[in-house]
């Protein structure tokens, strides 16, 4: 098993290496060339090639395996080589990799055609008349504009009177602009006719790319290409949203947008410019977790946060105690948490290559994170019977969406125990322990929505990354009570899926998520003989008053504390997988777990419950 172990955390390499018997030893930790700081982002090589390197100087990103598998698998996933060989060493037999065989293809048939080729746009599609033109503009900067402002409405609706009045203004960056507020607008409406009319618009706005390349900077397609960006973002199509991000981080960056020094513009002006570098920002380390990539934006742009308190108001919103959250500031606090944590814990330039080096850092990170979490309230939860409105909703989406980040980022953070080879189980016991607890925790928060907005199908769409740190912690415990409320968990995305999203058939993460569960609840099934079937959940709310899964109580409040401070060390779950780059549907891609010697060992169940309330 030891001589399995390495050779599956062993960087890949040729066939011929790979049959060597050189290739699972494991080498000495190599060292950072003289003058790379940690933290630096630079391009600076190891000195020792990648055959010679130890599986600590792992490159944190690898890319895909080819063209063609990019956006679709990752280079070390559950569905690589690699990773079906550890799974199916979990489950004692080759069902998973059976289960998975005709998957890929599946989801290959299964996943939306993008057509990026501009030339092959012919046809434009006309606007809309002028009465939906004016609907969906006022519902655009009422809701998606009003808690994330990329466009500036009065410059928006300047350029729109004047196309109304037959004298459109020169540029395309207006039409890029009212292509992107009709697609989202007609996207919302569509969540229930499925006409598919706003994809009209989407690929208008894609076709006015070439001329925003261009043009010389400005907000107006600035923002415009990043309101597309959020939308691939939404649909899990990372790689189309990083393509399009880094045209507009081009153009924010040669124009300035970072800095506070432009003479000739107005304070209005110059805040609204900065305002759409920290949104890039934010976005930029949102992909940069996501993919496992070095992000565009370096933190030397970064030169302050957002004001705490704006004259205008924007992003404050108020919580039950008097508390005061400027949601805008946090997000852009996190994002700087998050790349510290790539550039400290992943980038080979920033990369530790010995425990007590790498044990000094996670602590370090994991008590700024702990400080940032302590400075935010704790989730709420409306009355079933309150009918919100989408201001008010926007009070839970942007903490649902803090919390989701903090919980990737716990991952993150102790995920990076288990790339040093030279840590021993009980050393590991912790980090798997709170890993597992982030996992659980973000699923849990699918019960603080009203289940008919479609937030709740965006937030289903991020918690499913954690679906394959629980499914891995089934199989190292298939024997204890645990994996049955896990196992749980997992039936609970799929019921989200199934129960609230019409489109579920066509999503990668749903077909993947139920392979998942079906390979789980079998091996629970021949580890506990007692049990007839697997578990089932109490009916999703789709009607009735509750927001949250019925029955006796709320899975989230049967979910161990978050608390790192409090958690008690002694007696975690185990758990093994490779890097989470799989499928392109918004996963975590930043753990590489290791398979540890003797995983299979029996362990405690926490005892901790989280108390959300």
């Amino acid at each position: 098993m030891e001589r399995l172990v390495k050779e599956l955390q062993d960087p890949k390499t040729s066939a011929g290496n790979e049959s060597s018997p050189s290739a699972s030893t494991s080498k000495g930790p190599s060292t950072a060339p003289p003058g790379v700081q940690s933290g630096s982002v630079g391009g600076t090589s190891m000195t020792t090639s990648p055959n010679e390197s130890s599986p600590s100087a792992k490159p944190y990103y690898f890319g895909a395996a080819s063209e063609a598998t990019v956006g679709t698998v990752g280079s070390c996933s559950l569905f690589s080589a690699e990773g079906i060989a550890k799974i199916d060493v979990l489950v004692g037999d080759k069902r998973f990799s059976t289960a998975v065989r005709g998957l890929l293809q599946k989801i290959r048939r299964i996943t939306p055609p993008r057509n990026l080729d501009f030339a092959s746009f012919s046809t434009i599609y006309p606007f809309p008349p002028n009465n939906v033109i004016m609907e969906c503009m006022a519902d655009f900067f009422l809701t998606l504009n009003h808690d994330i402002k990329l466009l500036e409405e009065t410059e928006v609706r300047a350029a729109v009177q004047s196309y109304i009045y037959g004298q459109p203004p020169p540029g395309s960056g207006w039409k890029m602009a009212l292509n992107v507020i009709l697609m989202h607008t007609l996207r919302k409406r569509d969540w229930m006719n499925q006409t598919g009319e706003y994809e009209k618009y989407l690929y208008n706005a894609l076709g006015l790319i070439p001329s925003a390349i261009l043009q010389t900077p400005n907000p107006l397609t600035t923002g415009a290409l990043l309101s597309l960006t959020t939308y691939f973002i939404f649909t899990a199509e990372n790689h189309v949203a990083l393509s399009i991000l880094a045209i507009a981080v081009q153009s924010i960056l040669l124009a300035g947008y970072h800095h506070s020094n432009h003479p000739t513009l107005s304070p209005a002006e110059t805040l609204h410019r900065r305002r759409l570098f920290w949104q890039a920002y934010v976005l930029d380390h949102d992909l940069m977790l996501r993919i496992g990539k070095p992000p565009l934006i370096a933190d030397d742009f970064l030169l302050d946060l957002p004001e705490e308190y704006p004259r205008d108001g924007y992003g404050i919103f108020f919580y039950p105690g008097d508390i005061t959250l400027n949601y805008f500031r946090q997000q852009v606090r996190l994002s700087q948490i998050q790349g510290q944590i790539c550039s400290r814990l992943y980038f080979k330039s920033g990369r530790v290559t010995s425990t007590s080096a790498l044990d000094g850092e996670i602590a370090s990170l994991d008590a700024e994170l702990q400080e940032w979490r302590d400075s935010i309230p704790e989730m709420i939860r409306p009355e079933p019977s309150c009918g919100l409105i989408d201001a008010d909703y926007s009070r839970m989406m942007c903490l649902s969406v803090l919390h989701f980040v903090y919980f990737q980022l716990v991952v993150a953070v102790h995920s990076a125990a288990f790339r040093m080879l030279d840590q021993d189980v009980e050393s590991l016991r912790p980090s798997v322990g709170i890993c597992v607890n982030a996992a659980r925790g973000a699923i849990s928060l699918l019960n603080y929505h009203q289940l008919q907005h479609p937030f709740t199908i965006h937030l289903l769409y991020q918690v499913a990354w954690c679906v394959d740190i629980l499914f891995v912690n089934i199989l190292e415990n298939k024997t204890s009570t645990q994996s049955l409320q896990d196992l749980e968990l997992i039936k609970m995305v799929l019921s989200f899926f199934e129960g609230y999203d019409r489109n579920h058939q066509r999503v990668a993460s749903y077909h993947i998520i139920k392979a998942l569960y079906e390979v789980a609840s079998s091996v629970v099934g021949e580890g506990q003989p007692g049990l007839a079937q697997a578990p089932t959940l109490p009916e999703l709310p789709g009607s009735g008053a509750g927001m949250s899964i019925g029955g006796s109580g709320d899975l989230a409040d049967s979910m161990p504390t978050l608390s790192m401070s409090d958690i008690d060390l002694g007696g975690w779950e185990e758990i093994s997988l490779g890097s989470h780059d799989w499928l392109s549907a918004g996963f975590l891609q930043m753990a590489d777990w290791g398979l540890p010697t003797n995983s299979r060992m029996e362990l405690e169940q926490p005892g901790e419950e989280f108390d959300f309330a």
